[in-house]
């Protein structure tokens, strides 16, 4: 639960940040999957199970944190 909270002050954080580049202002947004690591899980399925939320993520509109 505190992962995800960190996650979305993040992605709030990123999504109003203005990047010049040249003379345009640029907005950026982030989408990203958070996963709780279940006792005796690998590291890869952890990793996957992030993988999975973060284009959950991204599938649903992007912009957003999906929590697994």
């Amino acid at each position: 639960q505190h992962a995800a909270k960190v996650a979305e002050t993040l992605r709030e954080s990123i999504s109003q940040l203005q990047i010049r580049i040249k003379d345009q202002r640029v907005s950026v947004t982030i989408s990203a999957g958070v996963a709780e690591y279940q006792l005796d899980e690998s590291m890869d399925h952890l990793i996957e199970r992030c993988d999975h939320a973060m284009y959950e993520s991204k599938n649903k509109g992007r912009n957003r944190i999906t929590v697994y």
